[in-house]
């Protein structure tokens, strides 16, 4: 009997073999390959990631978890850690739940694979004409809470699903610098906090909406 990573990792490659054969053909076909380019880039990410994650639920997480603990101990084996992983997962849907998580992967697998394409090159996609995108705020735990928030509640991610990279990707997208001790700083604030604990950011932001709320209501009822 195969193991669960066994399994995992033959219906990775199946799927992400099917996914290269499928783009690189519709790719082939189109005369505007970069705009068919783009457009199979955005449906995977946007639709098909999207679909599987709600169809996985929690359990859409659990490559993200693996990644992570990988990130915090390099003497760890992702083979290992899925299949203990995998022990928490229903019987009956466990073989469905180990596909769906490999299609997953598969994805962005894809992802990293699409980006290194000189179809896609950054220099071809890229618009100098862009004004640069500015943080304003001082505070880097409050930055830091704020990416984690919108990450985990899978409203932003990153091709290789990890918030280590994506708190610096956006850190540089908003030219805002962080400190090399921003991942300790978000830890011990995490450890620090009691369970009724509300990041101050999230007071800030909803002070602010309610304010500008106010402002537009009271306008309009003048007018």
């Amino acid at each position: 009997m195969k193991s669960s990573y066994s399994l995992f990792s033959k219906y990775k490659d199946e799927a992400f073999k099917k996914l290269k054969i499928s783009y690189e053909l519709k790719v082939s076909k189109a005369r505007n390959k970069k705009k068919v380019s783009l457009e199979f880039h955005d449906e995977l990410s946007r639709n098909e990631y999207s679909k599987i994650q709600n169809e996985l639920g929690a359990y859409s997480r659990v490559i993200i978890s693996i990644k992570d603990d990988l990130e915090r101990d390099v003497n760890k084996e992702f083979e290992h850690l899925f299949n203990d992983a995998s022990n928490s997962f229903p019987t009956k849907s466990k073989n469905k739940i180990i596909q769906l998580l490999a299609e997953l992967d598969a994805m962005a697998q894809f992802f990293d694979y699409w980006g290194n394409q000189d179809l896609n090159s950054k220099n071809e996609l890229r618009n100098d004409e862009k004004e640069k995108v500015i943080w304003k705020g001082k505070n880097q735990t409050e930055f830091v809470q704020l990416v984690y928030m919108l990450f985990h509640s899978n409203l932003i991610t990153n091709e290789s699903n990890l918030i280590t990279k994506l708190v610096p990707q956006i850190a540089e997208l908003l030219n805002f610098e962080l400190t090399k001790s921003w991942k300790n700083d978000i830890s011990s604030n995490i450890h620090k906090t009691n369970n009724d604990y509300v990041p101050p950011i999230i007071k800030k932001l909803k002070n602010a909406y309610d304010e500008h709320k106010d402002r537009k209501i009271d306008k309009k009822r003048k007018n």
